[in-house]
């Protein structure tokens, strides 16, 4: 076995390879190799092989990571590629929890062979790498690095990088304070294949040009494969490194035995040494399991078959590429630590301990991290996100239930006013039992209010049990709401339908409930199979609003089902056919008295029920991700609507009744007027008197033939009491001819219960008569 030195370098390395090859040489024809073993670079490595391959000579190193080999003729190694590395790094990210991981990189072949490993390996456990290449080798170059790094808020890097751009990686860390003790938040750092920062004697002088460096490498980390010490060997590294006459045998050996002047061997543990013992280890193999005498073709043909237990574990290899398969070894998390203990007044030391030892698919956490603040605590993959939620203002919160608590206010009051005035004719004949119920309905549809003012940062069955307590309350109440006009003119309908064949019949408020019973049924049974088969659940959707990392700036909450139209189209269906019903009912009754049919007001509660909705309806779907104005929008709409049920049947009642009571007040100061003789009564030439006219008289005014039909009424049974006479005017009607008598004196005479004796007849004084 012959040694080269190789100098790190291509062109010093393919020197040697060429003298060794040289067959001009009677030294060389004696020693011309059949395989080799090394280089330890990547780069050294792909210019031997390239010289390697022209002679089909076998090639296999124990350190050459580079993907790039695995395209090589002729090479083989017993260490994998940086994929190894690669999962390993992200394996033990994911353990972490860690989801985005800066990678800063040389640019050249083995750096964006590494990235693309890496780019691969995350992509499997699902973290989101930010790439920064080093395009150059200037400091400048590594300064756009760092500053990109400090810029994208990230805190976790790996950085595969060449020895050129570590030092001043560390240099410029310190000053943008991203490394070290300056660091202005925890972040981790771990550098691949920088296994000389785990060694005892990795130190730094204290040096005003070193300082900053020095202190920067408190809580990084390095990234190297793991391996179990192998007594056997390492025992034979000692002797060796005891027996004098081995190491003279050994250095005679080399091409330039002049290199180990003042060279001191040391014992101490190297996996690359274990690599290299099992590379010659497998072309040893490969040579005595080729029969007779081989070629190199045919030394690598058995190379790729061979496998055995060697002192870095189990060796395998692709039989493609000649790479050892990475899952038979693991790699070494060493967490780096500035020792107070180790330095000394000249120098700054370092002490390590393994943080994690990770596989493929597996991470072992022997010891906690430390970081450079001294903490264990993982630093977060991302900073902060400031997320808003758009929840529903406080001013509209307030708005909604002050609407909401005025419909309900106006209910209890009508409902009150209703009972309390039951027996009054004007309420008798507009039917309380049906205004109680409408009261009821809209009562219960003003509530929804308040279930769809909650709200919440995450979802929680409260606010599940709130969002489908809104559509039954809605719907329900709506039902009674409007099932009691649709109800209370059918039954005026009936009444004056019996009237038109002199038939006499009692309709009783049960009699006309069916309308009510079937549109509560099919909602409730409508709303039940909703609940049960896809009821609405709270729901946290963002907006269209993200950060870099892709992370929702604002959020909203919403009520969502996912089979919502298949229920809610057939409940307004069936509501709607409801309306229509009672739109046809109000119609029928167009003719009748106001007393006992609504029908403008209703026609009016029909028409403004769909303009509200027609106009509403589009403004709730565009406004439906800004739940203030959706809330707003959804609040006025519902008590809007109790509103339009309500008002056109309550206030008309209240006014009516405010008038009758003005009526009634007003008909003893009408005894007291005097009128001059009637044309249209007999011998009414001589009478004179006090004269209480009736409501359809000129002195009341009236306008409401039903109204004053009532007043008229009143003021006879008022005259009969006082013993006076009456005078109402009769309504005017067209003669069959079209001729307009409305300017003739039309009036009737109603005499008092006691007087039987005509008008004319009565003794006294006409002056002394008097006529209601």
């Amino acid at each position: 076995m012959s040694f080269r030195d190789s100098e790190y370098s291509p062109l010093p390395a393919s020197k040697e390879f060429l003298e060794a090859m040289d067959q001009g040489s009677e030294e060389a024809a004696t020693l011309a190799p059949f395989a080799i073993v090394g280089a330890e670079y990547s780069s050294t490595s792909g210019y031997i092989n390239s010289l390697a391959s022209v002679y089909e000579i076998p090639m296999v190193s124990g350190s050459a990571t580079s993907k790039s080999l695995d395209a090589r003729p002729f090479f083989g190694r017993t260490i994998p590629t940086n994929k190894g590395d690669a999962f390993a790094a992200m394996t033990y990210y994911s353990a972490l929890g860690i989801t985005h991981v800066a990678c800063i990189y040389d640019a050249g072949n083995w750096g964006r062979n590494y990235n693309a490993d890496l780019r691969l390996a995350a992509q499997l456990r699902n973290i989101t790498m930010l790439n920064i290449p080093i395009e150059g080798r200037d400091k400048a170059d590594v300064e756009k690095a760092v500053i990109a790094f400090k810029n994208s808020g990230l805190h976790h890097v790996i950085a595969p990088m060449l020895l050129i751009h570590t030092y001043p990686t560390f240099q410029l860390g310190h000053d943008y304070g991203i490394m070290g003790a300056s660091a202005s938040g925890r972040y981790s750092w771990i550098f691949p294949e920088f296994s000389a920062m785990a060694s005892p004697s990795y130190d730094f002088p204290k040096d005003a040009d070193f300082d900053d460096i020095a202190t920067a490498h408190n809580g990084v980390a390095s990234l190297d494969l793991h391996l179990d010490k192998h007594e056997a060997l390492e025992k034979a590294l000692i002797e060796f490194t005891q027996n004098t006459a081995l190491q003279k045998e050994f250095i005679s050996m080399h091409h330039q035995p002049e290199l180990f002047q003042n060279f001191t061997f040391s014992p101490l543990f190297n996996f690359k040494s274990y690599l290299y013992y099992d590379a010659v280890v497998a072309l040893s193999l490969a040579a005595c399991n080729t029969p007779g005498l081989f070629t190199g073709p045919e030394v690598y043909s058995q190379f790729l078959q061979t496998e055995f237990q060697g002192v870095s574990g189990l060796v395998q290899f692709d039989n493609q590429t000649g790479t050892r398969n990475f899952n038979t070894v693991q790699y070494r998390i060493d967490n780096i630590l500035l020792s107070a203990n180790r330095s000394t007044e000249t120098h700054y030391r370092y002490d390590s301990h393994i943080a994690a030892i990770a596989g493929s698919k597996h991470v072992e956490f022997p010891e906690a991290f430390v970081y450079a603040d001294g903490s264990t605590i993982v630093p977060p993959s991302i900073p902060p996100v400031h997320h808003e939620y758009n929840k529903i203002s406080l001013w509209a919160l307030i708005l909604g239930w002050t609407m909401a608590g005025l419909v309900l206010l106006f209910s209890v009051l009508a409902m009150l006013w209703t009972a309390h005035n039951r027996n009054v004719f004007v309420v008798k004949a507009a039917q309380p039992v049906f205004i109680l119920q409408l009261c009821v309905g809209t009562i219960v549809m003003a509530c929804a209010v308040y279930p769809l003012s909650m709200q919440g940062e995450e979802p929680s069955p409260k606010l599940d049990r709130a969002c489908m307590a809104f559509p039954w309350l809605f719907f329900c109440g709506f039902v009674i709401a409007f099932s009691a006009v649709l109800a209370k003119t059918w039954r005026a309908n009936k009444l004056i339908n019996s009237g038109r064949g002199m038939r006499r019949i009692t309709i009783n408020a049960q009699d006309v409930i069916l309308p009510f019973v079937v549109l509560l049924t099919t909602n409730i049974a409508l709303l039940t199979a909703w609940t049960v088969v896809s009821p609405y659940t709270y729901v946290i959707e963002d907006m269209l609003d993200y950060d870099s990392f892709g992370r929702s700036l604002e959020s909203f909450g919403v009520c969502r089902s996912d089979h919502a139209l298949a229920f809610l189209v057939p409940i307004l269906i069936v509501n709607c056919c409801g309306v229509m019903a009672a739109a046809y009912q109000v119609y029928m009754a167009r003719d009748l008295p106001t007393l006992f049919s609504e029908s403008k007001a209703l026609m009016l509660c029909v028409g403004s029920l769909i303009e509200t909705w027609c106009l509403g309806g589009p403004i709730l779907i565009v406004v439906w991700k800004d739940p203030t104005t959706h809330f707003v929008v959804l609040s006025a709409l519902i008590c809007i609507t109790c509103l339009t049920i309500l008002v056109p049947i309550i206030v008309p009642k209240y006014r009516a009744r405010r008038r009758r009571e003005n009526g009634a007040r007003a008909a003893p100061a009408a005894l007291l007027s005097v009128a001059s003789t009637h044309s249209n009564i007999q011998g009414s030439s001589r009478l004179g008197g006090r004269i209480l006219m009736g409501a359809g008289s000129s002195s009341l005014g009236g306008q409401n033939a039903t109204r004053d039909n009532a007043v008229d009424r009143e003021l006879m049974a008022l005259a009969n009491k006082q013993g006076l006479m009456a005078i109402t005017r009769k309504p005017h009607a067209a003669s069959l001819d079209g001729s307009d008598h409305s300017r003739r004196s039309n009036y009737s005479l109603h005499q008092p219960k006691a007087s039987k004796v005509p008008l004319h007849h009565q003794k006294g004084s006409s002056r002394d008569s008097s006529c209601v």
